[in-house]
């Protein structure tokens, strides 16, 4: 049987608990007193979460649910516009990954991940500057000479409209 777990819907990236043989893993010495682990129901009931907010998943389940997650907080998110010292600062202060530069256009990949494949990229076309958050293995996700503009102009839209 593969592994299953609960998790609150919507989504917020975390999971509640593990669950096996239908009972929720830890919920006895957590919340029983030390006593056997407690079915769903009984877990929903002793954390005051409404059952219609929860849902049981296998693992395909909460790969998909995580992937969904990572999606919607860090990849739709439009780039950012940053100054070009702070283009610099993020240059030095760790060994830049992916490093492309061409003296017109630089790009680059953070080393440190935000979570799992994702962390952010840093463009730099002449005198503007961006920062996104990509995929390390989805170069489609990337910032290219080709694509800087539209990201700018999205950016800058989305800075002038707040």
């Amino acid at each position: 049987m593969s592994m299953q777990y609960i998790i609150q819907v919507p989504f917020k990236g975390n999971i509640l608990s593990s669950i096996t043989d239908g009972k929720v893993d830890f919920s006895g010495a957590l919340h029983n007193n030390g006593n056997g682990n407690l079915t769903i129901e009984e877990y929903a009931a002793k954390r005051d979460i409404s059952m219609d907010s929860l849902k049981v998943v296998d693992e395909a389940g909460m790969t998909a649910a995580l992937d969904q997650f990572e999606l919607d907080t860090y990849l739709n998110v439009p780039a950012q516009v940053i100054s070009f010292d702070r283009f610099i600062d993020l240059l030095e202060v760790m060994p830049p990954i992916n490093y492309v530069g061409d003296g017109q256009f630089e790009r680059f990949n953070m080393c440190e991940r935000l979570t799992g494949n994702i962390t952010t990229q840093v463009a730099r076309m002449g005198e503007d500057c961006l920062c996104l958050n990509v995929d390390v293995t989805k170069p489609d996700t990337w910032l290219a000479r080709h694509t800087f503009a539209a990201a700018m102009q999205t950016a800058v839209g989305k800075k002038a409209a707040a």
